[in-house]
């Protein structure tokens, strides 16, 4: 085994162990969940994206120990202020429990705004997108078409970018 291989395998488990960790750290300030900043869940389905139709769509797929995901929904929830109804942002979790993230995205300030969907069966990251990094997010124009599927983070600036693509 290369030194390559080592180093890479090593940085990858930093990684994971780094977001698993700081999800774990999460929860001292959680607002309870009837306060103004509790986000809501809806469970996801197959039919949840054309419940949409007419309005452009980001989709995203995240999960709280991917760091990743972290910053890109504070980016979206900075884009859905901006964009307001012109758009619906779904940050749709991989299958995780709600109260952990429900405490994760009390801490982390991002619920209001951002429609947040569960997926307890984890089918829109396996079946829809057939993914295989984090994050992934399609962006999907008024006629429900996919006009662009990300592999991986994005940063503010792309996520306004690709919207703009289908507003």
């Amino acid at each position: 085994m290369s030194l390559k291989v080592v180093f890479i395998g090593i940085l990858a488990v930093g990684v994971v162990g780094g977001g698993v960790y700081l999800a774990l750290q999460k929860g001292q300030d959680t607002p309870p969940a009837d306060s103004d900043e509790a986000a809501s869940f809806e469970e996801y389905t197959p039919q949840t994206l054309q419940e949409y139709r007419g309005k452009p769509v980001i989709a995203n797929s995240w999960a709280i120990w991917c760091p990743f995901c972290i910053k890109e929904l504070a980016d979206f929830a900075a884009v859905q202020k901006e964009f307001g109804d012109e758009v619906v942002i779904l940050a749709i979790n991989r299958a995780e429990s709600p109260s952990a993230i429900q405490e994760f995205l009390g801490e982390l300030g991002v619920a209001e705004g951002l429609v947040f969907l569960l997926d307890p069966s984890d089918s829109f990251y396996r079946e829809k997108l057939q993914g295989f990094s984090m994050p992934e997010t399609l962006f999907i124009d008024r006629e429900g078409n996919i006009q662009f599927h990300k592999r991986g983070p994005m940063d503010e600036a792309e996520i306004r970018q690709r919207l703009q693509q289908i507003l």
